[in-house]
This record gives structure tokens, C-alpha cells and sequence, in this order.
């Protein structure tokens, strides 16, 4: 159930939380209790309690927790008794002064400190205690499985309240004050206590007598000897533990035997605590090489010194990495069989170098076949480069292959391999179009589970593989005796991109390894920065030209910057972004290296050009159809797309509308249409014999901008259709002028006239005499107005409103669509014209805005 406090909505699902926006619905963090769900579902019906910037909620794990409600930080996760179908909190927790009461599954009704988590006192009721307890004056009633209520009031005995330990995490060279860092506490005997750090670094941790080892941990953070303290805890009084964290700024590697802040969310964790492991990390990224070896699905490599974790240093990155495997295998079949024991190197003699880490071994099946692994991150990217060198030592010749396989395990992991459609295709030895193979999300995930890539460069793997469930490196490994292979390639992690193509960030980083490893010689590339008013533009769309053919695009990033790859040579800049006056520069791209050219762009006023999209909403038109704007509206007619539903006939057609900075809500306005009967039933709209074979932009910018289509109407002799789009600085419309034109000898009785489909939420046609049509029956409307109009949930009005007399047409419609039909008459030789506005304009009240335009 959710819970609205704070400008926020918490929910809970799958044994975690998720705050959003209250505004805007956005994800603002995610929690998920690391602790297995007691239910088999994972259902997580409890609603939070908040108070003073503080959520308290109850898993189906068993535990309570107390989060930070601006950053889902953890102050303090409490465990309460219980196993399968006897555990777990479905009750909703609420807070009484410093005390929360909540029930559970286990039987039991608890008090909690609000403080530190202390129960402070527990009754057993001996069934489910599911209900949310509620308090009134100093009476607590809980509800129970068995029907009955329970009231609680003051008088029994209750825990002492435990002594504390606070302290502050800082920064050993600076001592700046470490925000947001997991703070641990173990003993022998005692649940492990877990908090974290205010904005000032500062922690307070309730613990029962004991003495206790208090470690901190951050993402992005290295951890030492200065991050843990022993201390011992009476029965009352406060303990004090300053901690140190390293930051990380450049590339790292080193060795510990403190396990990493793996968040929440995390599924396949390798490092153990106390046991000695190694580390490579920089701003982005954290990677472990582990010695130690263990099976599927378990702490530790499945060979000994292989890469087992790697996970991205933002606050909600979680590590999903089961194994990095490395093998030698004789053969490529079976492709994606990974359980090969007798196949592994090891690498048991591990060692830093520097930023790297090093490991030395042999393979299992023949130690005669040495082997040395260098590990090491690229810096600022999301990166581990690995360089392997194999040497053949005995007297017998090696034939076979080198294999990297990975074993992501987040909730969704689906492998894709550029220039090959769908998913998982398998084993590839040739066709691939980018550098890489991807595995992970099909869409933009909010659960902090980032994709992966393996990636190449400067050598070529013979093969490579996308199951799903394992992807590969192949490369050939045969040698003869002394003979020696290298090969470096690239782990990547980052998120899933929105937008329909999952691989973008992946592809990206790719794409870009010559610009993070000084071992790839710079790729020719064009570079530069996109502004406006002196502040960054993103997202626009940077062309490279040539003789007006477009030979590399890219777009820019949240800084405005973009990079781009093209042949070395001249190159005309083409800058488009919808809101904006395209713009132009020029950049010469050198053989190796970057050619600069930065562009600044001015605010539209209107234009005419191809190279934009409308931001947001059913948008179906490319970069290859033009773009109608000003400072009021955007158009795309269409060029190049092709509606399904309008196929054949698509192109020199509206497809996507909307008023400036909102949502287009349109499929498609069929303008015109020209039938030799009168148009009826459901699909009467759909009517394709008007064929452009001609876009052209007629004037670019200026005082106006015009677009004009032309071409032949199917099923009649001589007849042609030209229609002008014009749009002027300011408007809130576009006329447009149709001329259907007879070049044959005997006159034409046709019908005509324009169909609208509006696809989005609330679809109504607006038809003057008639009001707001919603969906249902088509009919027959006889207007009181010269116009057409659609509308929906989203506050826009779209209409068609015509130069003609209200008697000149009839409607039809079916409310999801409508159309305007004229029966005319193109003369022998001449011609018939039809103009209109094209109203695009925002509002609620369509019926009273359309009857307010003026006819054109």
C-alpha cells in the first residue's frame, strides 16, 4: 500500500521500496532488503510510516528498517525472528514518540526503539499479526490472523535502551566528511547492525554489550586499516569510532580483506569478509579478482584469480555478476557449455602492479600451457581491460581456443550482438557491426541492475557468443610448442538505455575506448561543444556532411558534447535540435585525432528542415522527414516514414503534432485524400490515393516557412494533387493550400477532403453542432462551423479549419477519428482548390477555441 508524505509516494514490492516523485512520478531511490523473502511470492503489502525525514517499513524477509526519506539511506535494519510461511512483516508499522510498533508473520507484536531499531519489548500472540496496530492516547490495538484485537498499555517492563557508539567518516587526506557511507557492526553472537552517514559524516549506531568490530564502506570508496575499529559496548554510555575511506579519482588496484559497499539489490556478491581478495577501481567502477574458487551461484570464482565482481559506483549500482570465467577449450562445440572444470586457467599467484592487478597460473588440463592475466580500469569509464598472454612451455602443439565467458544474474539478461536482430542469437563467427556483445535489460531498468558488454579493439576474437544466460569472447589459441598469444579485450558495465535500443551506453563506451586506453591508437574523429545563450544543449543532433549527404551523426550529452567518427577529410557541421535554428559549421576530421568545431545555436523562430523530432509522445517520424516549427507548434510531414496504416500513401502527410514543449498526440492527418465515391464505414478514412513523389522544403526560414508535396492521384487520369504548407512566425497554425489539378479533357466529380486520428489517452473528435464526440458509431454530422477537430486528456486542441462555407462539407466520424468530406468538381484543364488552418494550439475548452478561429 502506498504512502504519500514529504512531496514523496513510497511503495513497496518484491521484498523492497521504491520512493517516487509525488509530482512527477520519477524514481528517486530504490531499496531492497538483503535478507530472502519468508513468503514464497515476495509480496510487500505494508505501508511505510514516516516521520520527521525518517521511513519506516516492514519486508517479507522479516526485517524492519528505518531509511533516510531524501536518499533511502539505511539508519538502522532490524531482523525480526521467522522462517518460511512463520516470518516476515506484512504489517504496516506505525510510530508513537520514539517508539514503533509493528507485527509479524512469526506470531509476535514488537516494540521498537525509533532510534536504533532495540526491541524493546515483544508479545506473542501466537498466529499471524498482519493488521497495521494503530494508537490512541497510550493504548496500541493490533489485529491478529485469529480474529481477535489486542490493546497494549503502559505498565509492563521493557528492554533498557542500549548504549551507543557514534563517530564520523572522513576523507584521510582531507578530512572532508563522508556522506552516505554504510557503517557495520559485528560480534560474536549478535545480529550484524547496520547505519549510515548524515550529510556531515557523522553515524550513531545502537548496539547491545558486546564487543563489536565497526567497518565503514562506500561505492567508489576504498577501504583499510583506517575503516574499522574494535569496540567494546556496555550496558549504557556512548562509545566513539572516527573512520577513514579512501576516494578514488584515478585508476586503483590494491588488496583487502574488506568486502565493498554492494548497496541493496546486489544478487551475486563474491567477496567474503576476512578473506583476503583483490581490488581494481576508479570513479566509475569497482571490480574484485578473487583467489579463492567456488561453484555457480556462490562467493568466489569458478578459477582461481578471475574477475567475480564488477559494479558501478553510483548510489543504486548493483553487482549482478555470477563469474568471470576464462578457458581454454579445444573446440567451439558446444558454444555456451561453461561448466568446464578441466578447461580453466588458474591464476593462483596474484599480484598488484601498479593501477593493475596481475595473475599468473597455467591451465588445469596441461600446466605445460602458462598463463598471465593483467588487469587493470581505463580511466573515467566504466571499464576493465583485461590483457591475456598465453605460452605454449611444453613439447607438443596446442589446438584450440581462448574463452572469456561472463554469467550475469540480474532479472533480466538478454544477449544482442550488433547486426543481428532479436535476441540471444547465439554463436557468431562473422556479420557483427559494432565491437561488442551486450547482455542485460531490453529496456532502461529503475532497479539499479546495470547491463554488460565484452568489448574489443586493437584484436579481433574468432567468434562470439550471446545466450542469455552466459556471452563469450572466442579467440584462436592454437600454438606451437614455445609459441606465445596476447590479446587484450574490455569488460563494460553501465545501464540500459531508454529509447528502444537497450545498448546505447554500452555501444557508447565502446565506441570510445581509443579516447580511455593509450595502447589503441585515437580513432578520426569530430568533436566539439553545443551551445546556446551560453549554456550546454543536449540531445542535438550533430551531422556530418558532405556534398548535403550525411556521412556520420551523433548527438550531444548532457555537457552538449559530441563525439563522432568519420574518414579523415572536410566535413560541413549540421546542428538540429527541435526549438532551435538549425545551424552549420565546418570541421576538418585528421587521420588520428579529433577536429573541433563547436556551434552555437539561437532559438527557433521558424523554420523548414529535416534533422528533428518532437520531444515526447506517439512520435513516429525520423531525422529523414521534415520538421515544421516556430515558437508555437511543430510538424512533421512525413519523407521518408511510412504509417502502416497509411502505407503507400504516408509520405508528404502530418504524422507527428503537437503545440511547443508538449506531447505529440497524433498517428497521422491524412491531407488530403480525393475518393471517386463518397467515403463510409469504419475505415472510411482510409483512403491512399494521393501519392507524393516530391517533398520539397520552398523556403527554409525567414518571415515564413513552406513545404510544398505534389504528385499524381492514383485511379484518375490527368489528376494531380500540390499541396503548401505555410507557417509564420508566431501562428498557432499552418495554412495549408491543396490544388487538385485536371490536365485531362473531360471534367472530374470527385470527393475530398482531410481525415485526423488522434491516437493518445481521452481521443474525442470535435465537431462544430455537435461538441466533443467521444469514441463509438460512426455518423453523419451536418457542421454549424467551417471545421474539423480532435482533443484528448493532453490539454492540446487540433483542428482543420477550412476556407470554405459550413454547408460546403458534411462530416463523419467515429469519435476516435474524423474526416471532412467535399464533393467537388475539377474542371477539364483546370483546377479546384482547398485551403485551411491547421490549428495547433493549447486549451481544454476545444469547442470554444475552434469556433474562435478565422477561416483562412
Amino acid at each position: 500500500m502506498p504512502t504519500a508524505a514529504e512531496g514523496k509516494v513510497f511503495i513497496g514490492a518484491n521484498n523492497g521500496m521504491v520512493a517516487r516523485d509525488a509530482k512527477t512520478g520519477a524514481t528517486l531511490w530504490t531499496y531492497t532488503s538483503p535478507r530472502s523473502s519468508l513468503v514464497s511470492s515476495g509480496s510487500t503489502p505494508s505501508a511505510a510510516a514516516v516521520k520527521q525525514g525518517v521511513v519506516y517499513m516492514g519486508f517479507p524477509s522479516g526485517a524492519v528498517v528505518a531509511l533516510d526519506a531524501e536518499t533511502g539511506n539505511v539508519i538502522w535494519e532490524r531482523a525480526l525472528p521467522g522462517d518460511i510461511y512463520h516470518g516476515g512483516v506484512m504489517s504496516s508499522p506505525v510510530v508513537a514518540g520514539d517508539t514503533l510498533f509493528v507485527g509479524a508473520n512469526n506470531g509476535r507484536f514488537y516494540s521498537l526503539a525509533t532510534d536504533t531499531g532495540q526491541i524493546l519489548w515483544s508479545h506473542e500472540i501466537g498466529t499471524w499479526v498482519g493488521a497495521g496496530p494503530a494508537v490512541s492516547g497510550n493504548t496500541v490495538v493490533a489485529g491478529a490472523w485469529d480474529g481477535n484485537l489486542y490493546a497494549y498499555v503502559p505498565g509492563g517492563e521493557s528492554a533498557p535502551r542500549w548504549a551507543t557508539v557514534t563517530g564520523t567518516v572522513s576523507d584521510p587526506e582531507t578530512d572532508a566528511p563522508i556522506a552516505g557511507a554504510k557503517v557495520t557492526a559485528i560480534a560474536d553472537g549478535q545480529d550484524t547492525v547496520v547505519t549510515s552517514t548524515d550529510d556531515k559524516g557523522h553515524y550513531r549506531i545502537g548496539l547491545p554489550a558486546s564487543t563489536w568490530t565497526v567497518t565503514a564502506a562506500k561505492r567508489g570508496l576504498i577501504a583499510d586499516g583506517r575503516s574499522t575499529a574494535g569496540v567494546t559496548v556496555g550496558t549504557t554510555g556512548n562509545e566513539t569510532a572516527d573512520l577513514k575511506l579512501i576516494k578514488v579519482a584515478h585508476p586503483v588496484a590494491g588488496k583487502s580483506t574488506y568486502a565493498p559497499d554492494y548497496g541493496n539489490g546486489s544478487t551475486r556478491t563474491d567477496v567474503v569478509t576476512g578473506k583476503e581478495y583483490y581490488y581494481l577501481a576508479n570513479d566509475k567502477i569497482r571490480a574484485s579478482v578473487t583467489p579463492y574458487t567456488a561453484g555457480n551461484n556462490l562467493a568466489g570464482g569458478l578459477g582461481q584469480g578471475a574477475l567475480s565482481d564488477i559494479m558501478l559506483n553510483d548510489a543504486n549500482g548493483a553487482e549482478t555478476l555470477d563469474w568471470g570465467e576464462m578457458l581454454l577449450r579445444p573446440s567451439l562445440t558446444p558454444p555456451d557449455s561453461w561448466d568446464r572444470p578441466n578447461d580453466q586457467l588458474d591464476l593462483p599467484d596474484l599480484a598488484v602492479d601498479g593501477a593493475a592487478v596481475v595473475g599468473n597460473g597455467q591451465y588445469r588440463a596441461n600446466p605445460a600451457i602458462k598463463a598471465q592475466v593483467r588487469y587493470e580500469t581505463l580511466p573515467d569509464a566504466p571499464v576493465v581491460k583485461m590483457t591475456v598472454k598465453l605460452t605454449n612451455t611444453g613439447t607438443t602443439g596446442y589446438q584450440g581456443y581462448f574463452n572469456y565467458m561472463i554469467d550475469p544474474d540480474s532479472s533480466a539478461d538478454n544477449g544482442r550482438i550488433p547486426g543481428f536482430s532479436g535476441v540471444n542469437p547465439g554463436l557468431k563467427t562473422s556479420g557483427w557491426t559494432g565491437n561488442y556483445v551486450y547482455v542485460g535489460a531490453d529496456a532502461a531498468t529503475t532497479n539499479g541492475q546495470a547491463a554488460h558488454g565484452l568489448a574489443w579493439a586493437l584484436d579481433t576474437p574468432a567468434a562470439v557468443g550471446a545466450y542469455g544466460y552466459v556471452e563469450g569472447l572466442y579467440y584462436d589459441a592454437t600454438m606451437a610448442p614455445g609459441a606465445t598469444k596476447q590479446f587484450s579485450f574490455y569488460h563494460l558495465t553501465d545501464y540500459a538505455t531508454a529509447g528502444g535500443d537497450p545498448t546505447g551506453n554500452i555501444a557508447k563506451w565502446t565506441d570510445e575506448i581509443d579516447l580511455h586506453d593509450t595502447a589503441v591508437p585515437d580513432a578520426a574523429r569530430a568533436a566539439g561543444t553545443i551551445t546556446a545563450g551560453g549554456a550546454a544543449v543536449s540531445g542535438a543532433r550533430v551531422a556530418l556532411e558532405q556534398a548535403g549527404t550525411a556521412v556520420a551523426t551523433a548527438s550531444t550529452d548532457a555537457q552538449g558534447k559530441y563525439l563522432v567518427k568519420a574518414p579523415a577529410g572536410q566535413y560541413d557541421v549540421r546542428v538540429s535540435k527541435l526549438g532551435y535554428q538549425t545551424a552549420t559549421g565546418t570541421v576538418t576530421v585528421p587521420a588520428a585525432g579529433s577536429g573541433v568545431a563547436d556551434v552555437t545555436l539561437s532559438p527557433v523562430t521558424v523554420e523548414a528542415s529535416y534533422g528533428k523530432q518532437i520531444g515526447s509522445g506517439l512520435v513516429e517520424a525520423g531525422y529523414g522527414d521534415v520538421m515544421l516549427e516556430n515558437d508555437k507548434l511543430s510538424m512533421a510531414i512525413a519523407d521518408a516514414y511510412n504509417d502502416s496504416q497509411l502505407s503507400g500513401g504516408t509520405r508528404g502527410k502530418p504524422v507527428d503534432i503537437a503545440v511547443r514543449g508538449m506531447a505529440d498526440q497524433f498517428d497521422w492527418i491524412n491531407l488530403p485524400y480525393v475518393s471517386a465515391t463518397q467515403p463510409t464505414g469504419g475505415s472510411a478514412w482510409d483512403i491512399r490515393s494521393v501519392v507524393a513523389t516530391d517533398v520539397q522544403i520552398v523556403q527554409a526560414t525567414g518571415d515564413k516557412a513552406v513545404v510544398r508535396v505534389s504528385g499524381p492521384v492514383k485511379g484518375f487520369t490527368g489528376l494531380t494533387a500540390a499541396t503548401t504548407y505555410t507557417l509564420k512566425r508566431g501562428d498557432d497554425f499552418a495554412t495549408v493550400s491543396t490544388e487538385l489539378s485536371n490536365s485531362g479533357s473531360a471534367p472530374l466529380s470527385v470527393w475530398t477532403g482531410d481525415a485526423m486520428d488522434h491516437d493518445a489517452a481521452g481521443q474525442a473528435s470535435v465537431i462544430p453542432g455537435a461538441g466533443v464526440v467521444v469514441p463509438g458509431e460512426t455518423a453523419v454530422y451536418v457542421p454549424t462551423k467551417p471545421y474539423i477537430g480532435m482533443t484528448g486528456a493532453d490539454p492540446q486542441v487540433f483542428g482543420l479549419v477550412y476556407g470554405t462555407p459550413a454547408g460546403a462539407f458534411d462530416v463523419y466520424a467515429a469519435g476516435n477519428w474524423v474526416m471532412s468530406r467535399f464533393n467537388v468538381d475539377v474542371p477539364a484543364g483546370g483546377s479546384y482548390t482547398l485551403t485551411r488552418k491547421l490549428v495547433v494550439t493549447p486549451g481544454t475548452d476545444a469547442v470554444s477555441i475552434l469556433d474562435g478561429v478565422s477561416a483562412p
